[in-house]
């Protein structure tokens, strides 16, 4: 997990999130992934998202309400309602455009924070009477007078995430690429522009296949056969190798005995 200005990247297997090790996270190969992305501002923000330097969406940029969090599954190409999963494969697999593209694995995202405009008071003291009050108009820079508080509804749709349509504007693993997996429902809606910063805070995570594992055969090491224990036939006293005759019933020990 990528955490920088109250927003979070994470990538998701079977529901749950991968631990992150150096910008790193790994995906058994042939599996199908989420993308989370969180703004933990108290202000909207706009996502792009790249994998593997292509963007998840060509319809827009996604947006996100002050705290919400969404779990992108699949590519938005054609429709906002339907499409193919996010699914890793190693970079062998017939369906990777490029195996030596530096680009593959990569999970890019861009957040761009909603740009507010900033309530000017004018603290003028006008002339007035001795027994008078002063009076100090407060001017929002957008036009208007300010008359009261400002509040912001959405709409919250069961499902279905806001996006933006708008005009496009350590051992290492085994290397691997996205390619377009299983089909997804994921529903999405067209939300309301506005206006962001310029600058995007940019979190990025690579993801690699578990770490190959080499197997060496080593000889087991040679031992000494252990010699053979002696014992008197007669009444089973262990015996010396060199002796001749049992020192508990004085047997005579043939040499084959």
């Amino acid at each position: 997990m990528m955490y920088n200005k109250q927003f979070v990247l994470a990538v998701l297997h079977d529901g749950s999130p991968v631990r992150e090790i150096g910008g790193k996270v790994t995906l058994p190969f042939n599996s199908e992934y989420k993308v989370r992305l969180k703004n933990k501002n108290n202000v909207r923000a706009k996502a792009r998202v790249w994998i593997d330097g292509r963007k998840a969406s060509t319809l827009g940029d996604f947006i996100l309400h002050a705290g919400e969090t969404l779990d992108l599954e699949r590519f938005l190409d054609e429709s906002m309602s339907e499409g193919r999963r996010f699914k890793f494969v190693p970079l062998s697999d017939s369906r990777v455009n490029d195996p030596t593209d530096n680009n593959n694995g990569v999970i890019k995202v861009e957040f761009y924070l909603e740009q507010i405009n900033l309530i000017n008071i004018d603290c003028t003291i006008p002339t007035y009477p001795i027994r008078g009050g002063p009076t100090y108009p407060i001017v929002d820079n957008t036009g208007g007078d300010y008359r009261g508080s400002t509040t912001f509804t959405s709409n919250l749709v069961s499902n279905s995430i806001n996006c933006n349509y708008v005009a496009p504007v350590s051992s290492p693993g085994q290397a691997g690429a996205t390619v377009e997996g299983g089909h997804s429902n994921q529903n999405f809606v067209v939300g309301n522009d506005f206006e962001t910063d310029i600058f995007p805070t940019t979190l990025t995570l690579k993801v690699q296949g578990p770490r190959e594992m080499t197997i060496v055969s080593q000889p087991r090491p040679r031992t000494r056969p252990r010699a053979r224990r002696r014992f008197c036939p007669f009444c089973g006293k262990r015996r010396q190798r060199t002796t001749k005759f049992c020192g508990s019933c004085g047997e005579e020990f043939n040499r084959r005995s």
